[in-house]
């Protein structure tokens, strides 16, 4: 070993979603750093609100504190992490100010390993690419917990969809054939 040798310590970096709280991640990402003796922190991204749109002159009837709102947020940060891992004297918690792709692509630049909960399926503007842009221009590897790991129960919105779609599904599959009538209650047609 040289004088010359950099510092080798690895960073694992878990993305925390002020939503979810990122139960999976934050568990599988504290057991790798375990494994790996490497130091972990715990990152969410933090945007301030913005003000209600309003008449031309008028100025806004609530007015939010910044700076009131980050530390509250910071707070939520870390118990989030609290929750899901106890003690965490011996996690970073960072909270940052950006968008969520932002923030994670600048943590990946010093990160070893990046660890992230599956992307929520109703956010359909965000998540899907969130994810996809993130592996595709993050600077360290990066691990996405699946939906089924991440024990993300489906949204009601979600539930309607699925049930929708089935609907659906049975209805075209139906349509125009004569002998598949179904009474109601699903039952056989006894005539």
């Amino acid at each position: 070993m040289t004088g010359d040798q950099e510092n080798t310590t690895q960073v694992l970096v878990v993305g925390v979603s002020p939503t979810s709280g990122s139960r999976a991640a934050l568990q599988w990402g504290a057991d790798e750093a375990r494994r790996r003796s490497a130091d972990l922190f715990a990152v969410s991204a933090w945007r301030a609100p913005r003000p209600p749109m309003t008449a031309g002159t008028r100025p806004p009837l609530i007015i939010s504190d910044a700076d009131a709102d980050f530390t509250a947020a910071e707070e939520e940060l870390r118990e989030h992490v609290r929750a899901v891992l106890g003690d965490t004297s011996s996690i970073t918690c960072r909270l940052i100010r950006g968008t969520a792709l932002n923030v994670l692509l600048s943590v990946s630049k010093q990160a070893t390993l990046l660890v992230l909960d599956a992307p929520q399926r109703t956010d359909f503007s965000q998540s899907p690419l969130l994810a996809h842009r993130l592996i595709y221009q993050a600077q360290c590897p990066v691990v996405i917990m699946p939906p089924d790991v991440a024990d993300q129960a489906d949204t009601p919105f979600v539930r309607g969809s699925k049930r929708f779609g089935m609907n659906v599904a049975k209805s075209a599959a139906t349509a125009g054939r004569p002998g598949l009538h179904l009474p109601p209650g699903g039952g056989t047609d006894p005539t």
